[in-house]
């Protein structure tokens, strides 16, 4: 998914003035209520999302929405207008639940679904790598990792202030056909300027930036249940259909498959309205659809 961003309308047009987006135009010709749309991506199974202009899904996400700042543009890392949002910290949480929290992971970063992988700084993309077994990126600048990983039950989990995105092994792993037969990747990268959360980590959030806040839980599908947001819509207090998600089984499941542990630092286990147009899409087509940020976007201003 490209994202949308309406408060975010800073693109000057050829004449100088500031340019409406598409979500500005809904609003304004009245076909939605609120300047708002929201995006869900589906996990790396579905092969499909969702965007709903104008409303939301309850039945793609779990428990209460929580609330996290946007950092504005003036204060972002590049002073650009983007979802810039403070992340507490990243841990490893392998099926024995032995977790590992990796250091220097407090940091600003930016929700990007038009990027397929969740790019880090050098040491902290190639901490995470060693986890999974990747010595070094190979020449296409991504770890090579072992394929049966993805059916290992271990997270990523991703903290910020209030909430914990879990992203499962098989999210993480990208499996690749070649002549050679199957090939699997990280879905984490290093990158010397970006620090980002693509498609492999947003898969499995559910968010809602409503400037200057972002609101996002844990993206689960249990049906569909799509309702119009008004202005007199309580989106805080918007709860979604679905129970939350189970990832990890006892480290004595069984199996031949490679074994993620942390390689040091572990600690203990952390733990429908009128109004409104939702579009269907391949996951690989129409706005990149973000494969589980279900986005719903709300100008409050006007």
């Amino acid at each position: 998914m490209v994202l949308a961003a309406p408060g975010y309308n800073t693109s000057p047009t050829i004449s100088g003035s500031l340019a409406q987006n598409f979500v500005d135009q809904l609003e304004d010709q009245g076909i939605t209520d609120t300047k708002a749309f929201s995006l869900a991506l589906g996990g790396k199974m579905e092969q499909e999302g969702l965007a709903i202009f104008g409303g939301l899904d309850t039945g793609k996400f779990s428990g209460t929405l929580k609330t996290l700042p946007i950092i504005p543009a003036e204060k972002s890392p590049d002073g650009a207008p983007r979802y810039w949002v403070d992340m507490d910290h990243i841990s490893l949480t392998p099926p024995s639940n032995r977790t590992k929290r990796y250091e220097n992971t407090t940091m600003a970063v930016f929700l990007d679904s038009g990027a397929t992988l969740t790019l880090f700084p050098p040491e902290i993309a190639h901490a995470i790598a060693a986890d999974f077994g990747a010595e070094s990126p190979d020449m296409t600048g991504m770890y090579p990792v072992d394929c049966s990983l993805s059916a290992v039950p271990g997270t990523i989990d991703f903290a910020f202030d209030g909430i914990t995105i879990r992203v499962p092994y098989s999210e993480l792993v990208r499996e690749f056909q070649t002549v050679l037969g199957e090939t699997c990747y990280l879905g984490i990268g290093p990158h010397e300027d970006f620090v980002l959360l693509g498609d492999t980590m947003l898969r499995s959030t559910y968010g809602k930036p409503q400037a200057p806040h972002l609101h996002k839980f844990a993206y689960v599908n249990c049906g569909t249940n799509e309702l119009e947001i008004t202005s007199k819509t309580n989106l805080s207090a918007m709860t979604g259909d679905c129970d939350l998600p189970r990832f990890n089984v006892p480290s004595s499941a069984g199996g031949n498959h490679p074994t993620v542990e942390a390689t040091d630092g572990s600690d203990s286990a952390e733990n429908g309205g009128s109004k409104g147009v939702s579009v269907s899409s391949d996951s690989n087509s129409l706005l990149g659809l973000w494969i589980a940020l279900a986005v719903i976007l709300v100008d409050t201003i006007g």
